[in-house]
């Protein structure tokens, strides 16, 4: 099982589009995707928890981990979807 683990901050707008497309693209795959900050976890599978954080972590620094057989590919084809690289 791999797990990858990085920096990244949420932009300042997430259209409700982007979040669905997000959560139906976890879906596929069965890696256990989690957005970490300070003082919460969110599940990426989850589109509540997306909305809390598209409300709550507005220009917030997050960690996205990646967890699972398949973590590699969730990070290819996940990295620019929703978030920016911190640098």
């Amino acid at each position: 099982m791999k797990e990858l683990r990085f920096q990244c901050k949420i932009p300042s707008r997430i259209p409700l589009e982007k979040m669905i497309q997000f959560v139906q693209k976890i879906d596929q795959f069965d890696s256990v995707i989690l957005i970490q900050s300070q003082h919460t976890t969110i599940n990426g599978r989850s589109l509540l928890g997306m909305c809390i954080l598209a409300t709550g972590l507005v220009n917030s620094q997050v960690t996205l981990l990646i967890s699972g057989p398949d973590a590699q590919m969730v990070f290819e084809q996940m990295k620019d979807l929703l978030f920016e690289r911190a640098g």
